[in-house]
């Protein structure tokens, strides 16, 4: 159950950090979710 949690976060982990790098791409777009939704996701990872 134990390794099995720790796999799920890990997978979890990977999914969000593929998300922000998709979102820090389209940088040409200015959408203002793009610009709330990066920085608050960028400080929860420092």
């Amino acid at each position: 159950m134990i390794k099995f949690l720790a796999t799920l976060r890990n997978i979890l982990v990977i999914i969000v950090l593929s998300w922000l790098g998709f979102n820090e791409a389209p940088k040409d777009n200015n959408a203002p979710e793009d610009n709330r939704v990066t920085p608050s996701s960028q400080l929860l990872f420092q």
